[in-house]
């Protein structure tokens, strides 16, 4: 398909969707939200989970094999997202939901920068995204299985590319009135980061901030984390937390590489949490992981230990920071310390949402590496009526290291959402990366993604 036939394959599309909207618009209200808005304070959550075994660690401890696992204030968070599931209004056959279903058309540009040998590419997408759930609640806990796979046509081939899939188990267990067991298991194989909105995700009432990975590797990427976690509960304001971890990741051969790499992670944590009171709690932790490479770096052996805090600042701001020090080791070689930490804020407004986040620490790459790395993320969300919201997002990153072998990266992103119906609406995405270094593992030049569709909601329905 040329680039011509494309472009109007794409802007067709955009077109037919947008009178779609005009007509399907009508019916719709146009009534304003209130501008008052209640904002619990993050540790009024956390109260609650003291009573019911749920975790309340601030979790600092990234592992660069694995996803982060988060912990929840109470049950577990929506996959990939600062936010708790929530199943309100999804479709429901037994113990199994559907939340949500994207159709899209997509335009995904990519031009390499000077001096390298990869090339670029244009590509026009058609792609479906489906949430799916099985919850199953018993007596002393809850199982949540949550999945979301992604089928694409791409440049018009009738062949169905089964590319990005994401799953995660999460299982609470309350092995007594004290002492409490959280499974959980992340699964991810991914092509194409080009999110359908922002990299970070915030959530205002308990100020939770969640970045995702945005940089691109040279071939597909495969990782699998597992956590188990026990809790035990000294007071109804302390608890003691402890556990260990597992994680595998392998990136395949991909744009102009023929070679792969893979690490093979264990590690264990502990920490220590007290509720000061229903505005601020504060933490205590340690982290060890041991890393093990297959290619380019030797086995590495991390222990890291800090504090973290987090408030309710007012009726509208939350922060969550954390601050400790970090050390790394391979063979006998020298063990320098880093200083590692992180801060997250929130802001709600009456109609709008402001968020940050700012990292320091080893495994914030999204690609496999040892070294440690900044990051820093920036989003703004804005409900304009009932119907219309935008966002915008940006975002960047650096690995700590020697000049030959750092690398960075940033984009902007931009969203705009328009509900035609109780749960249906139109959207446009646009995404914008910049990459450059000396690396292997990801690929350098700048990326530009555009995508529109629909997308269907069922929860909307019930007021969500």
């Amino acid at each position: 398909m040329d680039t011509m036939s494309s472009t109007k394959r794409l802007l067709c599309f955009a077109a037919s969707l947008g009178v779609l909207a005009l007509v399907l618009a009508g019916p719709v209200s146009a009534q304003q939200e209130s501008s008052s808005r209640t904002v619990t304070p993050p540790q009024a959550a956390a109260d609650d989970a003291a009573k019911s075994g749920d975790p309340v660690a601030i979790d600092q401890s990234p592992s660069n094999t694995s996803p982060t696992l988060p912990a929840a204030t109470s049950g577990p968070l929506r996959m990939g997202t600062a936010r708790l599931l929530d199943l309100r209004g999804a479709i429901r056959i037994g113990p199994f939901y559907v939340s949500s279903v994207d159709f899209a058309q997509a335009l995904d540009e990519f031009r390499p920068s000077g001096g390298t040998t990869m090339k670029g590419f244009r590509n026009v997408a058609t792609f479906v995204r489906t949430f799916m759930v099985y919850q199953h609640a018993f007596r002393r806990g809850r199982l949540a299985l949550q999945y979301e796979p992604h089928l694409s046509v791409i440049n018009g081939h009738s062949e169905l590319n089964y590319t990005d899939q994401e799953l995660s188990l999460d299982l609470r267990y309350a092995l007594s009135q004290r002492w409490g067991l959280d499974l959980a298991d992340y699964f991810s194989y991914v092509r194409n980061r080009n999110r359908l909105g922002s990299f970070l995700d915030a959530e205002s009432v308990t100020g939770r901030t969640f970045p995702t990975a945005f940089v691109d590797t040279r071939g597909p990427w495969l990782s699998n984390g597992f956590s188990a976690g026990f809790t035990y509960h000294l007071s109804a304001r302390t608890q003691l937390s402890f556990g260990p971890s597992i994680g595998y990741s392998h990136e395949f051969p991909g744009l102009t590489s023929s070679r792969s790499i893979s690490s093979f992670s264990t590690g264990a944590r502990a920490a220590i949490s007290h509720t000061l009171s229903a505005r601020k709690s504060i933490e205590g932790y340690y982290f060890y992981q041991r890393s093990i490479f297959s290619t380019d770096f030797p086995s590495t052996t991390y222990h890291t230990m800090g504090a973290g805090y987090s408030q309710a600042l007012g009726s509208t701001w939350t922060m969550s920071t954390s601050l400790g020090v970090s050390t790394a080791s391979s063979h006998n070689g020298p063990r320098p310390w880093h200083v590692v930490g992180s801060l997250g804020l929130v802001k709600a407004f009456p109609k709008s949402q402001l968020s940050f986040h700012f990292a320091r620490g080893y495994g914030l790459s999204g690609f496999i590496s040892n070294r440690y790395a900044d990051r820093v993320d920036a989003a703004f969300e804005h409900r304009w009526t009932q119907r219309l919201s935008t966002s915008v997002g940006l975002g960047y990153q650096r690995e700590l290291g020697s000049a030959a072998g750092s690398y960075s990266g940033e984009y902007a992103t931009g969203q705009v959402s328009y509900r035609l119906l109780a749960n249906v609406s139109w959207f446009a995405n646009y995404v914008y990366k910049l990459q450059a270094g000396g690396i292997a593992q990801a690929i350098n030049g700048s990326r530009y993604f555009f995508s529109t569709g629909l997308r269907w909601e069922p929860g909307r329905a019930a007021g969500r």
